[in-house]
């Protein structure tokens, strides 16, 4: 089976159940494998100037959308994310990955960029224009989890700042964590953020 795809693209068939609850949502099929392909196919699909992607296991805040369009209209940046706090993990971890974030993530993407190195980016909410999208051909439909939002975020760079504006941060499960080791995970990121930072060399 495939991914599913609206505006907001999720590869989990729950999330396309729920989601074609809603009226305003329309949700289209993309039979290629991976959340890239369905990302561009909602990319594709999609009718707005600014194109929203997120996780399915991600839950904004309400207001989110409209600081997000504030922050186009008075910065104009090539692209933006927001950092994590992870609302199902205890509360000084809640904390203490958010500051590390904020450190790591967007401490290196400034410096990255202050270098023309490239950019870092978050998957889990990521932004940019239907122009500056389609101007670099998109998510890279060939790459899977790990490092396609660090690949998109290289290219965006060319064409202006990639930001991680202060506020800017978005719940989301701490699962991938969890499973996985919180060091072995992160291992795992900065093994695809070299490789696609090498590979762009």
């Amino acid at each position: 089976s495939g991914d599913w795809s609206s505006d907001v693209c999720s590869s989990d068939l729950d999330t396309f159940q729920q989601a074609s609850m809603f009226e305003s949502v329309r949700v289209v099929r993309e039979p290629k494998q991976g959340s890239n392909a369905a990302r561009h196919r909602g990319a594709i699909e999609a009718a707005g100037d600014l194109f929203v992607f997120m996780d399915a296991d991600c839950i904004p805040p309400e207001d989110i959308l409209e600081r997000t369009v504030s922050y186009f209209d008075t910065h104009s940046p090539a692209g933006l994310s927001g950092l994590y706090r992870f609302y199902d993990a205890k509360p000084f971890t809640r904390w203490w990955t958010l500051a590390l974030q904020g450190l790591s993530i967007r401490g290196g993407n400034w410096l990255l960029q202050a270098l023309g190195l490239g950019a870092l980016g978050v998957g889990g909410y990521f932004v940019t224009t239907r122009d500056n999208y389609f101007s670099v051909d998109g998510f890279d439909t060939d790459l899977n989890l790990y490092g396609d939002d660090i690949d998109m975020a290289c290219r965006l760079a060319k064409r202006g700042p990639f930001a991680f504006p202060r506020g800017m941060v978005i719940d989301s499960s701490y699962r991938r964590f969890h499973d996985g080791g919180f060091w072995q995970t992160i291992w795992w990121y900065l093994g695809a953020v070299s490789s696609i930072l090498l590979k762009r060399k």
